[in-house]
């Protein structure tokens, strides 16, 4: 979803970027009455994510993980983020890898790593070089010291295979997608294949039922 400041303005794109934060949030808690090995991964990414750190965004920091709602989050320096963003953002990450930055992200992330590591070392940080460190099954390791391996590369191209098994897995053809967000708009409940065969076996009336939450989507990797 493009919401670029450049296109739609600063005020649209901020608010039409908090509209979309707040359903996907939504759906996440909506999670709450499904079975905790029932849920499955779905993947949320925020470009320039300082433009969208919301107290919405607060809350999907704080509670949304155990709904499976998997972050990525990027921006240029942690200067960008509120205090109160930050200190939810560090408090809620159980592994962090760092590679060289400013002397300010220095400043603030030198906290995590001591007394292992200082401001000075991370500033002073090689090309490729990181430190790290990492919780394993609750317990907080040591920090630790690396440098990344060289990048490895295919004898053949296969991104377009990648693609075409990622569009067989997640992607619908465009009428049916079309038809799904037409009965979305109209408030009717959609259902797929095995909902269907399910309420048929419970001996459910057919037709389409009213519902007052939305429907939850898988969206396609590409």
């Amino acid at each position: 979803m493009k919401v670029s400041k450049g296109i739609l303005g600063e005020e649209n794109a901020a608010l039409l970027g908090a509209i979309a934060i707040t359903k996907i949030y939504q759906a996440a808690m909506s999670r709450a009455d499904t079975k905790e090995e029932d849920r499955e991964d779905f993947y949320f990414y925020v470009d320039e994510f300082q433009n969208f750190a919301t107290d919405t965004f607060d809350e999907i920091l704080s509670e949304a993980r155990k709904y499976r709602l998997n972050l990525t989050i990027a921006h240029q320096f942690l200067g960008q983020l509120s205090t109160q963003i930050r200190t939810t953002v560090f408090g809620n990450v159980g592994s962090m890898v760092s590679f060289r930055v400013g002397g300010e992200d220095a400043g603030i992330l030198a906290d995590e790593y001591n007394p292992r590591f200082s401001e000075r070392d991370i500033i002073n940080l090689g090309v490729r070089e990181f430190y790290c460190k990492i919780s394993i099954e609750g317990e907080l390791r040591e920090a630790f010291s690396g440098r990344t391996q060289d990048m490895t590369f295919p004898e053949k191209d296969i991104s377009r295979e990648c693609i075409e098994l990622s569009r067989k897995k997640y992607c619908k053809p465009l009428e049916e997608v079309e038809k799904i967000l037409s009965q979305w708009e109209e408030g009717v409940e959609i259902l797929d294949e095995d909902q269907k065969n399910k309420n048929s076996e419970n001996s459910r009336s057919p037709g389409i039922n009213k519902v007052d939450e939305f429907a939850e989507f898988e969206a396609p990797l590409i």
